[in-house]
């Protein structure tokens, strides 16, 4: 077994490994952001906390709105239902991202052993994650392959080809 070939059944392991355990992972809309503490001086003038001794450690989850970072104070009431929330909505984004970089190197890999991915569409679609910000373009090598005996339908089988029968389609007049 060659290296290249080692790498390739790795890859392929890693990969199932991180999409079975996506698969058990819940996306919440809205807990896109992390965890974190502060300590904060209050507006009392006389208290200790202006004198070295501030508040906390205070939770707070912050997030972007607009642009721009926004904190949400976590009282005791409320930091049970954030934490799990967000705990999950970032190992989600983690194995996204781990499941781009391995595909990457699987993609190279493959090239290098001389192999076609039999699972790829041969679209020139992007492929979307969970969290709307990250759009993942299809790579170089599945975009750019087309089989010269490949009809339009099969190049692009969601799309309305208008030749032969199906020209009678409403989409196609």
């Amino acid at each position: 077994m060659t290296y290249d070939e080692i790498l390739f059944n790795t890859y392929v392991e890693n990969i199932e490994e991180l999409e079975f355990e996506r698969a058990g992972l819940t996306y919440y809309p809205g807990y896109d952001g992390e965890i974190v503490e502060k300590y904060v001086t209050c507006k009392r003038p006389n208290c200790a906390c202006h004198r070295g001794y501030p508040h906390g450690p205070n939770k707070y989850f912050r997030h972007r709105e607009g642009g721009r970072w926004v904190e949400l104070y976590l009282g005791k009431k409320i930091i049970d239902d954030y934490v799990p929330k967000v705990e999950s909505n970032n190992r989600i984004r983690e194995i996204e991202r781990e499941l781009r970089e391995i595909r990457k190197a699987l993609a190279q890999v493959r090239e290098r052993l001389g192999l076609r991915d039999e699972n790829v569409r041969h679209t020139d679609v992007a492929a979307t994650s969970v969290f709307d910000d990250t759009w993942v373009p299809v790579r170089e090598s599945q975009a750019n392959f087309q089989d010269e005996n490949m009809t339009p339908a099969q190049l692009n089988p969601t799309a309305v080809h208008c030749d032969g029968p199906a020209s009678q389609l409403a989409e196609c007049q």
